[in-house]
């Protein structure tokens, strides 16, 4: 096969190319190296909204998450009266999180139901209320 143009011009774009190439194909493995240092260092985001809840158990949910053992760093966000949104940095898996916190919590009397998105979200609402989550898709 015989390319269009002289050979000079032909390998000036080759060689313009490969350095494209290999300019993207380091910037994302810098990308992903990036993330998984955040991950060991900063731990994993966990979105958690919490539903129901009194003031009083408001505070006492933050009081077992910065407790737990792969706690890392929190953000509470979205707060109003029997309702907030929480980002829990937490260096461990989503399971793990899990149980860690309902034990934490079944230790404080506070009992909840858990409707899960999908990812790293948690929906979680107070046991034996109403679940404000039953009729919505939350992406």
């Amino acid at each position: 096969m015989k390319a269009s143009g002289n050979y000079y011009e032909n390998m000036q774009a080759a060689k313009a190319a490969d350095k494209l190439g290999k300019a993207i194909a380091d910037a994302l493995i810098e990308d992903t190296l990036a993330y998984f240092e955040r991950a060991v260092h900063a731990g994993t985001r966990f979105d958690v909204w919490f539903r129901n809840f009194s003031e009083r158990e408001t505070y006492v949910i933050v009081d077992v998450i910065e407790q737990m053992n792969g706690f890392k760093d929190k953000h509470v966000r979205n707060e109003s009266p029997g309702n907030f949104q929480l980002d829990v940095n937490y260096q461990g898996r989503k399971f793990d999180f899990k149980r860690e916190l309902y034990r934490g919590l079944k230790a404080q009397g506070i009992l909840f139901d858990t409707q899960q998105a999908k990812g790293n979200r948690f929906l979680l609402f107070k046991k034996g209320s109403d679940n404000p989550f039953g009729a919505i898709n939350i992406n």
